[in-house]
């Protein structure tokens, strides 16, 4: 198979139009898109790879983060059943509901009999019911809540790996000027670029399946009425505190112009003093000349 073949389809999955123009300019390249590699490793490349569509269908990854996400659920209800005062027969119908959700829905639908029995008791019966019923809807809401954090805490989790995935790929995509290691300079730029993004108040947030630099408002950053990039803002931060360099076409032909006038002032001087050196030999040649005509 063809690179330019796999970037496209790979491209094409990750949500990005044929028309972009980088992906044009890549595929333009025929260095890239005419090198070719085995059918069986191009199969192994995308086989690895999931858009987020693919991910959130995944059944291995479901079930992954749906049982993370439902462990604390069921930490919380088997405290309540081992703590809780409650009939045997109850506790027992509760531990062997498998399902955390039914689980849940059957608490509640306990609390409802207690109440109901609650209903019917006597002064002293009808205290210890109240106080089981109110302990019981208390923690069916911390129940509730822990599970909404959880829930909260993996999508934060996820949208931070990814941000962090961008941002390897772009500081591993960098030269550096340092004299030290590459991942010694990677840990630098990134301390740098997160300094400037705190003295100016910007944010990076993962939106759309990119990264998106925002100000302390929620809007796009904006330096000279010019809409900054975040990989604009990452170039020019590096490049300010040289920890990369950028040729500047203008200082080459700067350079080369100052080469090109040194080289014609020194001609210009060489052929002066030639000039010179050829009046001096014409005079000694005529007064020899003279002397020898016994002038």
């Amino acid at each position: 198979m063809q690179i330019g073949d796999l970037l496209n389809k790979i491209a094409l999955s990750a949500g990005i139009a044929d028309t972009d123009k980088d992906l044009i300019a890549l595929l333009s390249n025929a260095a890239i898109s005419t090198a070719t590699i085995s059918d069986d490793f191009a199969t192994k490349i995308q086989s690895g790879l999931l858009t987020i569509e693919a991910a959130k269908n995944n059944p291995e990854l479901k079930r992954y983060f749906t049982a993370l996400a439902l462990n604390s659920l069921d930490s919380e209800l088997d405290g309540l059943i081992a703590e809780f005062e409650i009939p045997d027969d109850i506790k027992q119908e509760l531990k062997n509901e498998k399902s955390s959700y039914k689980r849940a829905a059957l608490l509640t639908k306990k609390v409802k009999e207690l109440e109901a029995k609650k209903a019917n008791a006597g002064v002293e019966d009808k205290s210890k019911l109240a106080k089981q019923i109110d302990e019981l809807n208390g923690q069916l809401v911390n129940l509730k809540n822990t599970h909404n954090e959880e829930k909260a805490k993996l999508i934060d989790q996820h949208s931070t790996d990814r941000i962090n995935w961008e941002l390897n790929n772009y500081y591993n995509g960098y030269n550096y000027s340092l004299p030290i290691t590459k991942e010694a300079s990677i840990k630098v730029a990134k301390e740098l670029v997160n300094d400037e993004l705190t003295k100016l108040q910007l944010s990076i947030v993962n939106e759309n399946n990119g990264l998106r630099l925002l100000t302390k408002e929620g809007t796009d950053h904006y330096a000279n009425n010019q809409k900054v990039s975040l990989v604009d803002f990452i170039g020019k931060t590096l490049v300010t505190n040289k920890i990369i360099s950028i040729e500047d076409p203008k200082k080459n032909q700067n350079q080369n112009q100052n080469t090109f006038n040194q080289n014609q002032n020194q001609n210009q001087n060489a052929s002066a003093k030639s000039k010179a050196g050829d009046a001096v030999n014409a005079m000694l040649l005529e007064d020899i000349n003279n002397v020898s005509k016994g002038k």
